[in-house]
């Protein structure tokens, strides 16, 4: 919507896709917990957008870490001046797609009104492999938190 209106925000960049994830993990544990899909496959959902929303929150960190910042606002102002986009891959957008088609066939099987038959286990199928393929879609941001990473790791090897 916002970009249709042409009323993007730095901010909605972080918080449209934080707010995606929030809904799509809170789904799968709950539809989980009750048993309605697969725990595995829960975890590997969930385990996907928490390691995305680690690296998103790493590369923040990194891009103010040159900044003058001592508090919350001086890391927004710091984003504000030098932002970084955060924008989706294609297969992370078909992931969320097929992800919330999985929760939705869940919810109407639960009320009678999906039909029988295994198309419930061919999306769980789908889901898996969309969600291995989008994290696999990341990987080539790697090698910028590989070298962002040598500040945490030792200068001399342990002994």
């Amino acid at each position: 919507i916002a970009r249709h209106w042409q009323m993007e925000t730095v901010l909605g960049s972080y918080l449209d896709p934080l707010a995606d994830k929030v809904f799509v993990g809170s789904m799968y544990t709950s539809l989980a917990v009750v048993g309605a899909i697969d725990a595995r496959l829960a975890a590997l959902v969930v385990a996907r957008d928490l390691a995305l929303v680690a690296g998103t929150g790493f590369a923040l960190w990194q891009h103010t870490r040159g900044a003058d910042v001592s508090s919350t606002s001086d890391v927004v102002r710091a984003l504000a001046r030098q932002p970084i986009r955060v924008r989706p891959t294609m297969a992370s957008k078909v992931n969320t797609g097929v992800q919330v088609t999985l929760v939705g066939a869940t919810l109407m099987d639960a009320l009678g009104c999906w039909p029988a038959g295994s198309s419930k286990d061919v999306l769980s199928v789908a889901v898996a492999i969309c969600t291995c393929a989008s994290m696999a879609s990341y990987l080539p941001t790697l090698p910028m938190l590989r070298g962002s990473l040598s500040a945490f790791l030792p200068t001399k090897p342990p002994r």
